[in-house]
């Protein structure tokens, strides 16, 4: 009789234990990536300021109402993968979509909720249209929007705040919320 060996059983061994090992590491690349995936579009990071804006008056100039964001420093924002919710005392919000604008007038189609903004051509501007200098479609770093809330929808007053948030759509998050503070005409 020939003793037996148990050469053919380490190897039978070997190779079950490598199967395992694979079948382990490939759930886990597969896990890991499934999470990544669910993780969604990142909230982009920007230093938003907002200018002070005069009160309505008969017969002030072109600036009164205006509202006023510069870009500060950050991430560049695609326009159009962002909306502005802005809100004025004694008024539901209203929202600025769809955007770039195509022209500097505010359509219909861009305005979701009761209609605060002025959308007479030239009062809006910078990077929320696709025409003039920043029109890029994108707002960068020292870069400005700006928009006009018109006086028949609500006359702003002296110590009356304008909040805006600028809100990034794909990832469903605020990227900045600002108050903006209306001032007499000087």
């Amino acid at each position: 009789m020939t003793p037996q060996s148990d050469r053919g059983l380490s190897s039978v061994v070997g190779t079950i234990t490598l199967v395992a090992l694979v079948v382990v590491l490939a759930t886990g690349v597969l896990a890991a990536g499934m999470a990544m995936a669910s993780l969604g579009d990142p909230q982009p990071v920007a230093t938003i300021e907002a200018a002070t804006t005069t009160a309505a008056c008969a017969g002030c100039g072109p600036d009164d109402q205006v509202v006023r964001l510069r870009h500060r420093n950050g991430d560049p924002l695609p326009m159009a993968d962002l909306e502005f919710i802005v809100s004025v005392p004694g008024r539901e919000s209203a929202r600025l979509v769809d955007l770039p604008l195509s022209t500097n007038c505010i359509r219909d189609g861009h305005v979701e909720g009761p209609d605060l903004f002025d959308g007479r051509c030239g009062r809006v501007g910078g990077s929320l249209t696709s025409v003039g200098a920043d029109s890029d479609g994108t707002w960068r770093a020292g870069e400005t929007v700006h928009f006009r809330i018109q006086k028949r929808a609500v006359r702003l007053a002296p110590g009356d705040d304008v909040t805006v948030r600028v809100v990034h759509e794909p990832s469903d998050s605020v990227v900045v919320e600002c108050a903006v503070r209306v001032r007499m005409r000087r």
